[in-house]
């Protein structure tokens, strides 16, 4: 894989999702993909992308609960996590792949989890095939064990980190959601 160290990573303070379930909304997505569940509206807020040599670019969350960690990078035929269309990454499978068409480009995606140590990386990877060249989306999210907290409702799940002391339920639905909405903002240059 060749990196080009465009990314992104939300500060701390970003992750919690403090009052945000109660003010998300379904703006802008279509009716499979809202059909269970609630999203965040895009809006200011984003962050935008466009790649250095201006030949596409996607929105994406920067604050809240479900805003990953995400890196966009360019991938040889070579690469041995390529499999067909689609980038296999590292970690375990988290379901089956699936494809998303945006604006007439396709991406395979793909989901691993990474766990160990009572932590869990999700990475969540949307490949296409951009004017001749493979890019590489890549979503990530650090998540822990929430055996690992006094609060017992936290407990037999995968959950975000509130400090020390707390965690914060995390819907994967939402989060993949999530995802798709940004990718969904994805557009070609001209």
């Amino acid at each position: 894989m060749m990196n080009t160290g465009e990314s992104n990573m939300p500060s701390s303070d970003q992750t919690t999702g403090e009052g945000m379930m109660g003010e998300e909304t379904t703006e802008g997505m279509t009716a499979e993909m809202t059909e269970h569940v609630d999203l965040a509206a895009i809006d200011d807020a984003w962050g935008s992308y466009t790649n250095r040599a201006g030949t596409f670019s996607f929105r994406y969350p920067t604050r809240g609960r479900y805003a990953p960690e995400w890196e966009v990078s360019y991938i040889a035929a070579d690469d041995t996590n390529l499999s067909g269309d689609c980038y296999t990454g590292n970690g375990s499978s988290r379901g089956t792949q699936s494809t998303l068409s945006v604006n007439g480009t396709s991406f395979c995606h793909t989901k691993t989890d990474d766990p160990g140590a009572g932590q869990h990386y999700y990475s969540d990877y949307y490949l296409a095939n951009v004017a001749g060249t493979r890019v590489l989306f890549t979503f990530t999210k650090h998540l822990v064990n929430g055996d690992m907290y006094d609060d017992v409702s936290c407990h037999g799940k995968i959950v975000l980190s509130v400090g020390d002391s707390f965690c914060a339920q995390f819907d994967e639905a939402i989060y993949e959601a999530t995802l798709d909405q940004s990718m969904n903002t994805f557009t070609v240059a001209g």
